[in-house]
């Protein structure tokens, strides 16, 4: 298994019929609740010395608040208790809001705006923390987020300086619950296969992105993927379960199920009780899926309600802190929530990064307040100054921690929810986070035992789980096709950028990158069909008019392009024409009727689903590609083709195409995963390029006589998050003498 787990017994009582597990004893540690220390608004002097109050905004659900406040509360009254009789002091005044309240975005940018507000911590959920991020990014204010696992989120804010993430993104967490879905429950099957439902949301995305390729990765076969939404109830996205069961029995080893909510979490168990409870019903038959849960079904109110028997996994305190046995020990035996154990880091955090500051300004002379922009300095400066000596949360350790920062000395500071390592390049993320292994038994959430997704091989960063690069490839064989080819005439491309909008700059600018190469290596306008919307050169959001680019400061793409044919004028039925060679008065241009001698590159760069691609605001589907390309062969309009799609889920297009001769088709992900954006832009905040596409042209351009074996070999190796692939390689030659130059001239 290509985790590297630390599994730690939790001594309590387990469920019946559950495994063993490692053991390790953690030292049960009591925390006492502490007196309040209060301090003025202002800097305050009083016979102990001055205390300097900052005020941060909480941002978070009101589904918890009570355990948001009580837990917040011990760390401010902890951390207040260890700077008693301290010269200078630091305190934070908390002011209280309800992410789920009217009116949230208005609030947060009046926060974000409002200098008084030193920090803000939250909000919790993915798309909130959008909103409030892009409001704090603004102004500067620092963010510390304690659970917006978003690996799209955490990307994107990734290179500002005020955003602060206390909890890896959900690739950790999709890898922990399939590997630990096959350590314990598949270890039978050879391929377990495996399946998921996600909500189609800002939440549900890196599960959706990732899964597909951690399946692929962890020798998993992917059974279905599931999105629930506004249409999509739970019970039809758990349909697909019932109706791939076959015969014999399941299909599916383990459904691996991600609600954005705990109502969904409800409404699935209620709807597998009807199942069970009808008799005559084909879902009785199969009985109940294996289901393995994400963080978003723990809840008190899950807890209280569902019935069933569940297993899942949700982010929690480092077990060797000793933070959940003081926790049941200070809260009547309760175990903590996701999110409450990186609140209190988050308190802890800006206490330390505050004293630290004021420090460094009282050194530099400097008798001006502590700014925004200081504090994330400080951020940075905490968690990456360390010295030998280890300090904890405990309050003889917070003490000393105090003293240490107000003398010049930085200790290697661990919070409660992890080791406060954040990723070297950009410290965006925390680069370690415990989770908790559970089973729902008997109304109460069993830890069974610890995971720490950290120190793989390659987990130095966060940003080394997004650049994951794949180790499972295809194997080819030296056999030839025994297909005879006319000789070459002449050589065509169409180019295709199936998305429109600012929000899919990357695909056009991924099109224009292929022109351009295409016109270094000789191709004229006549020779490429170029077929895009044509609106981002000119958008409003467009920071540098006139200009698309694939990597920040690059070359303008744009330039001296002609383009066939606007998306938004092409009607359905279109391509086909164009790729047969049907001209009319409104499609002059199009592959020659008479092609049999011509090589034909077709790239395509879009969105894409199972069995379907996006074009605009609609869709062609596998069979229509298949229908296509078989024509194409039937009416001689190509000698070779090699399809080149940058698509989610594009082998699935693929695998329709298998069996038609001279056709090679290599595509960004197999028939189960996503592909995966690439470069950001850092001032407009935008992808600018797709991982696939860019290592494609960067091997072709360099070396375009590359054999087609050695180009995959490249492409698989360095295209992050997903399973490049070959199809139908069988009925066009030998991967290891049939060479790129056939479409790209040297």
């Amino acid at each position: 298994m290509r985790l590297n787990m630390r599994l730690n017994m939790f001594r309590n009582a387990q469920a019946p019929g559950t495994h063993s597990h490692f053991v390790l004893h953690i030292p049960v540690v009591f925390a006492c609740l502490c007196l309040f220390v209060s301090c003025s608004d202002d800097d305050a002097e009083t016979e102990e010395g001055t205390c300097t109050t900052y005020k941060v905004a909480v941002i978070m659900p009101s589904a918890n608040d009570v355990r948001w406040h009580r837990t917040a509360r011990w760390a401010v009254n902890l951390l207040d208790k260890a700077q008693e009789q301290m010269d200078r002091r630091v305190k934070l005044r908390l002011e209280w809001y309800d992410e789920d309240a009217a009116g949230f975005g208005q609030t947060v940018s009046r926060i974000a705006g409002d200098d008084s507000y030193i920090a803000v911590i939250g909000p919790l959920k993915t798309d909130r923390a959008y909103v409030a991020a892009r409001a704090c990014c603004q102004t500067g204010k620092t963010i510390l987020l304690p659970q917006a696992t978003s690996a799209e989120f955490q990307r994107i804010f990734a290179s500002r300086p005020n955003v602060f993430n206390l909890t890896q993104s959900d690739v950790m967490q999709t890898e922990i619950m399939i590997g630990m879905s096959n350590f314990y429950g598949n270890t039978g099957s050879a391929r377990p296969s495996v399946a998921l439902v996600c909500s189609d949301d800002e939440y549900g995305e890196t599960f959706r992105q990732w899964f597909g390729f951690q399946a692929e990765e962890m020798g998993n076969e992917v059974s279905f993927i599931s999105l629930i939404d506004h249409i999509t109830t739970v019970e039809d996205a758990f349909r697909v379960y019932y109706e791939k069961a076959d015969g014999e029995g399941k299909s599916t080893n383990t459904v691996f199920f991600t609600p954005s909510s705990d109502s969904d979490f409800i409404a699935l168990d209620r709807i597998l009780d009807r199942y069970d409870a009808d008799t005559t019903s084909e879902y009785y038959r199969y009985g109940r899926p294996s289901i393995f849960c994400g963080d978003r079904c723990v809840s008190d109110l899950a807890r209280t309600t569902v019935t069933g028997y569940y297993e899942g996994v949700e982010p929690t305190a480092a077990p060797e802190s000793g933070f959940i046995p003081a926790y049941r020990s200070k809260f009547n035996g309760e175990e903590p929530l996701g999110g409450e154990p990186q609140l209190f880091d988050a308190i802890y955090m800006l206490y330390y990064a505050l004293t630290l500051e004021e420090y460094n300004k009282s050194q530099a002379g400097d008798k001006s307040a502590v700014s925004g922009s200081d504090l994330n300095d400080a951020i940075v400066e905490l968690v990456d100054g360390r010295e030998t000596f280890d300090c904890s949360w405990l309050e003889d350790d917070t003490r000393f921690v105090f003293t240490a920062l107000r003398s010049g000395m930085h200790p290697d500071l661990s919070g409660v929810s992890s080791d406060w390592t954040f990723d070297s390049r950009y410290h965006s993320a925390v680069t370690t986070t415990a989770y908790r292994y559970w089973k729902l038994y008997n109304g109460k959430y069993v830890t069974l035992g610890y995971i720490t997704g950290s120190g793989t091989d390659r987990t130095i960063s966060n940003l080394g789980r997004w650049e994951m690069q794949a180790t499972k490839a295809q194997t080819f064989t030296d056999a030839d096709a025994g297909i005879t080819y006319q000789p070459l005439r002449d050589r065509y491309a169409v180019l295709v950028a199936a998305s429109c909008g600012w929000e899919n700059y990357r695909h056009q600018a991924d099109v224009l990158a292929m022109y351009q190469m295409l016109k270094r290596h000789g191709y004229d306008d006549e020779h490429i069909i170029l077929i895009m919307a044509d609106d981002i050169a000119y958008n409003e959001n467009n920071l540098y008019p006139g200009e698309v680019r694939v990597e920040p400061g690059g070359d303008n793409l744009y330039k001296d392009v002609v383009i066939d044919y606007r998306l938004g004028n092409l009607a359905e039925g279109d391509l086909l024409d164009i790729m047969t060679g049907r001209k009319s008065d409104r499609l002059t241009a199009v592959l020659p009727s008479d092609g049999a001698r011509d090589n034909v590159l077709f790239f395509w760069s879009g969105h894409g689903n199972q069995d379907k691609l996006y074009v605009g605001d609609g869709e062609i589907s596998a069979a229509t590609v298949q229908q296509m390309l078989s024509g194409m062969r039937q009416l001689g309009k190509y000698r070779k083709m090699m399809m080149v799609v940058e698509a989610c889920f594009a082998g699935s297009i693929a695998e329709k195409c298998i069996g038609i001769p001279g056709v090679a088709c290599l595509t960004a992900a197999n028939a189960e995963e996503t592909s995966k954006a690439d470069v950001i832009d850092p001032e407009m905040n935008i992808y600018l390029s797709n991982g696939f596409t860019r290592s494609f042209q960067t091997l072709i351009d360099d070396d375009s006589d590359t054999s087609l074996r050695d180009l995959y070999y490249y492409v698989a190796a360095h295209t992050v998050g997903s399973h490049a692939r070959f199809y139908n390689i069988e009925n066009y030659g030998n991967v290891f003498t049939e060479r790129m130059s056939e479409f790209l001239p040297q």
